[in-house]
């Protein structure tokens, strides 16, 4: 067992089985057990059983050190969070510095999201062996001092004799394209406009979950909450999606559907720190009951550990561009269709950006937040480099990463949003042939990508040429105008 560092609360999680092998083999397998948590000064916060423990995370979840979710048998507010019975333990295992979640929640937090989930960075013992430096964190569900949503779930709990989950399940595909997800049940309350939290999935992680719907413009969408819905709920929510794709690719207002504030914030968060995958996974959107406010909001947010020039992002290092949310497969349209088709959204973000998003990166980099956080968790940090196995160093070298990256970035953002450089912004349509969507890139007039782009096939790959002019097109040519390229393979 090592020994427990100074300054950060702890966790002892203990299994019915006395072992995390079947968790750990399996993220949907699920283990009774009990729990221990002390504060900083090691006094007893909470002692209680777990319904369960269960894997969490998606990419991370094929990592050594692993996430979970743990569900106590009663509420509980840990470390004087907002009391639940549903927390993640979050290992932060893509992220070496350990605070890029840290850094991205107090963001949030300080532009005034709705909600942002409280965290706390916290030393996990499994079974009596120590796991390593973790992060306690709320889970993004309804309840006071989450989400406060009306509660969908125990409405539909009081229209039902049985388990709703046990009712049948039913799939429905519609005649605009659009597909259903969710249960038959003996009946609905009489409102089913809310609330509902909707998160942007794909591939595995969509079909994974039950009650989920796809809009007519082929997003894939699941519900976290009400987790099991009716089919005509599901046929509800999907609808609202819709029109609202249909309203911005259209060029229309969509004040009377979404909140444009929350959804300029949403942009301008994910846009700066260049989260890897951003919208289009882990990308929360909830609505409320039409009584209490019929608009869709964009967030909370969530999912953190590739951003900031992570190591393990596939963005390049480059920090003068913007993705638009194009740079993966599977990615949704959606931000970049409000940007292109709405003077209005590149106001909102203009002015969100200047009277909000300024002024907290200023006081982010003024009062030195990479370093407090650094500092603050370095002991346990060198612990957790121990039990895994990688550099002590690690985290000095993140510092400099980190600061670097906040620095040029928000001076890119000053010249695009203060400066109105937005007006003069080239777009780079990369086409290849040998991959399943465009990237479109957003590069100031007289700039050049300053990166290099992968081509899909590398082995077969020769170079990029501008499908106007035909000439090789390289990191370092200067962009002047829209272009498209192309990727030139092997024939």
């Amino acid at each position: 067992m090592a020994t427990r560092a100074r300054g950060l609360p702890s966790i002892f999680v203990y299994t019915d089985s006395g072992t995390f092998t079947s968790i750990d083999s399996d993220k949907s397998h699920e283990e009774k057990g009990n729990i221990i948590v002390y504060d900083a000064l090691g006094k007893l916060d909470y002692s209680g059983a777990v319904k369960y423990v269960k894997g969490h995370g998606n990419q991370t979840w094929l990592r050594d050190k692993k996430s979970y979710n743990i569900r106590l048998s009663r509420q509980a507010g840990l470390l004087g969070m907002t009391p639940s019975e549903k927390w993640a333990l979050i290992s932060n295992v893509m992220d070496r510095s350990n605070i890029r979640n840290s850094l991205v929640f107090e963001m949030s937090r300080l532009v005034g999201f709705g909600y942002t989930p409280s965290q706390s960075y916290v030393e996990v013992w499994l079974n009596g062996d120590y796991n390593g430096l973790y992060q306690l964190s709320e889970k993004v569900n309804v309840g006071n001092g989450r989400l406060e949503l009306t509660d969908l779930r125990e409405a539909n709990k009081l229209m039902n004799s049985a388990d709703v989950q046990n009712y049948r399940y039913t799939s429905k595909k519609l005649s605009n394209g659009a597909e259903l997800y969710g249960y038959e049940f003996e009946g609905n309350p009489l409102d089913i406009t809310g609330g509902y939290i909707v998160e942007r999935d794909y591939g595995d992680k969509f079909d994974a979950e039950s009650c989920k719907f796809v809009t007519p413009l082929g997003d894939h969408y699941v519900l976290k909450g009400p987790k099991y819905a009716s089919v005509e709920e599901v046929g509800y929510i999907e609808e609202r999606f819709g029109e609202l794709e249909d309203k911005v690719r259209r060029g229309e207002n969509i004040k009377d559907i979404a909140d444009i504030t929350s959804f300029a914030d949403k942009y301008l968060i994910e846009e700066f720190v260049k989260n890897d995958g951003a919208q289009r996974t882990s990308a929360f959107f909830y609505k409320d009951a039409d009584k209490v406010n019929p608009l869709i909001y964009a967030g909370p947010v969530w999912d953190y550990d590739k951003a900031l020039n992570s190591d393990d992002s596939t963005y390049p290092k480059a920090n003068r561009f913007l993705s638009f949310f194009t740079w993966y497969g599977d990615h949704t349209m959606l931000f970049y269709e409000l940007l292109m088709n709405s003077d209005y959204f590149w106001e909102e973000v203009k002015k969100e950006y200047a009277y909000k998003f300024e002024p907290m990166l200023n006081e982010l980099i003024d009062e030195g937040k990479t370093d407090e956080l650094i500092d603050y968790i370095k002991t346990d940090d060198d612990m957790d480099s121990t039990r895994w196995d990688y550099s002590p160093t690690t985290g000095e070298y993140e510092r400099g990463v980190i600061n670097t990256f906040l620095t040029e970035r928000k001076e890119f953002f000053d010249d695009l949003f203060l400066k109105d450089g937005y007006k003069n912004l080239c777009l780079v349509t990369v086409k290849d042939e040998r991959s399943s969507s465009d990237t479109i890139l957003g590069i100031l007039k007289g700039e050049s990508l300053g990166f290099e782009i992968e081509a899909h096939d590398k082995g077969e790959f020769l170079y990029w040429y501008d499908e106007d002019t035909k000439r090789e097109f390289k990191e370092d040519t200067v962009i002047t105008a829209d272009t498209v390229i192309a990727a030139r393979y092997k024939e």
